[in-house]
């Protein structure tokens, strides 16, 4: 036999008996009071002396019952019932609030898409060559600068309508961090050929957050025009708005409309702010709720008050 195999028996051994040690401890608060009866029974039939072998260890088996009594509170394995049993518990309780997160979040994110369909509307644009996109600003450990999610897009063009729910978009690069750290983006003299667009991005004179050529190759929309207007609210930078178009746009007033801190965009501009704030604050923890799998009793008050907070918010702006 080899060594290996000398070794897993072993160590099959001393498993079986570290199982087997284990069971009578926590069965002692049981046995040792059965055995002491047993060792009294058995001194009294032979007529022993208190100085008796059997008697002497009744004794000394009625003290390690006190003992085992006194160190087992409670015993191992009622413990590890109960602590089983409180797994099981937060797991549930894990698995209802994730779902209840999902809920909220579609519900949301459905009210922010209603939100940007009535931006296009506003703005007046052409929505099968435009399209209308709504991103959250997420802190990032990986990025200093953070990153970008995906709220809701419109567009009525299904090829732009498009959306990946799982993707990240960088705060260093493109017209999203222009947005972001300008405050407002306008800009009209993208190239409309393919090839020239990469190249115009990604030269060292592109004044808008130059990109990656790999990132730039990838871009499926390469607008001709785009404007973008960061979202904010209580003096907190949630987000930005970016509005592109594969044609030019011929309105000459558009980018005033986006820009102007009154009037109807403005107003919608404002509504998705507190909403994507509140977001933020309550319901964006959901990822680090699903990544450790422990719900956060703390939150669930302050989530629902979030939520009634942003259905008045919408019903005051009549959305449904």
């Amino acid at each position: 036999m080899s060594s290996a195999e000398e070794e897993t028996v072993e160590e099959r051994f001393l498993s079986r008996l570290e199982l087997v040690l284990s069971l009578l401890w926590d069965e002692s608060p049981i046995i040792l009071p059965l055995v002491t009866t047993i060792l009294f029974t058995i001194s009294t039939m032979q007529s022993e002396k208190w100085t008796g072998p059997w008697f002497l260890s009744g004794l000394v088996t009625t003290a390690l019952t006190v003992l085992v009594q006194l160190v087992q509170r409670p015993p191992r394995r009622e413990l590890w019932r109960e602590l089983k049993s409180q797994k099981r518990g937060r797991e549930r309780d894990a698995a209802h609030y994730s779902r209840v997160l999902d809920d909220r979040s579609a519900e949301l994110t459905d009210a922010i898409g209603t939100l940007a369909r009535r931006m296009a509307v506003e703005l007046g644009v052409d929505t099968t060559t435009t399209r209308v996109t709504v991103f959250r600003h997420r802190n990032d450990s990986e990025n200093e600068d953070g990153t970008f999610v995906l709220v809701a897009r419109y567009s009525l063009n299904p090829r732009w309508a498009k959306v990946k729910r799982d993707k990240k978009y960088s705060a260093s690069y493109g017209a999203i961090a222009a947005t972001w750290c300008r405050r407002f983006l306008y800009k009209d003299d993208y190239p409309d050929d393919s090839d020239k667009w990469v190249e115009y991005v990604t030269s060292s004179d592109f004044e808008t957050a130059r990109m990656p050529r790999e990132v730039a190759e990838g871009v499926r929309m390469k607008s001709v025009c785009v404007a973008g207007t960061r979202l904010e609210h209580d003096h907190h930078n949630v987000g930005v708005i970016i509005v592109e178009t594969v044609k030019p746009w011929t309105d000459e007033a558009l980018q005033d409309r986006i820009a102007e801190e009154s009037g109807g965009f403005a107003t919608l501009r404002s509504t998705v702010a507190e909403i994507i704030y509140i977001m933020s604050n309550s319901f964006s923890d959901a990822d680090t709720e699903r990544e450790s799998g422990e719900p956060d009793d703390e939150r669930r008050p302050r989530a629902r008050r979030a939520l009634g907070s942003i259905r008045s918010r919408l019903a005051r702006a009549e959305i449904r």
